[in-house]
């Protein structure tokens, strides 16, 4: 198998899309790169390779544990939306918090101002670099159950802490 090649990801409703992979890439990751092409959550991905047999694909593991070739299908079957439970960051201290990948981003600091006593003008919150920004929906971020978001406070005078 190449370093990078691509893989048919194919829904039930017989969409398909190429997706490209690497031997090495867990299956979460894989997951990942499905949602940038679907939108569809990798909390509400199920993915399958029919080799004889059905096998399903589990978060945890790699790509190369499959045998897969370049240009094999993989079947993604679309779970209903569960609630994940995140982590929000702030001065070190981190509070568990549920959310839905269908909830926006405004709907997340709405439940911060409430539980951490902070005015939503008051700060942002950020994921990997990105700061999530209002009107999008936290799936847009790729979140992941037990992850991190950072809850950055602005400073006075209207600037952000941290010179961003």
């Amino acid at each position: 198998m190449a370093p990078t090649h691509t893989l048919m990801v194919k829904l039930l409703s017989g969409e398909s899309h190429s997706v490209p992979a690497r031997e090495s890439m867990s299956v979460s990751d894989f997951k990942k790169e499905i949602a940038l092409r679907t939108g569809i959550p990798p909390s509400q991905q199920k993915l399958g390779s029919q080799n004889g047999t059905f096998v399903e694909l589990r978060d945890g593991t790699q790509l190369s544990d499959y045998a897969l070739a370049p240009g094999d299908t993989v079947l993604l079957m679309v779970k209903a939306e569960e609630p994940m439970e995140v982590f929000v960051r702030s001065n070190g201290r981190s509070k568990l918090y549920t959310v839905r990948p269908s909830d926006n981003v405004t709907e997340l600091k709405a439940q911060v101002q409430q539980r951490e006593g902070v005015r939503q003008e008051q700060f942002w919150l950020s994921y990997q670099e990105a700061n999530l920004q209002d009107g999008h929906s936290l799936a847009e971020y790729l979140l992941v159950p037990h992850c991190t978001i950072d809850l950055n406070l602005r400073v006075r005078g209207g600037g952000r802490a941290g010179g961003t």
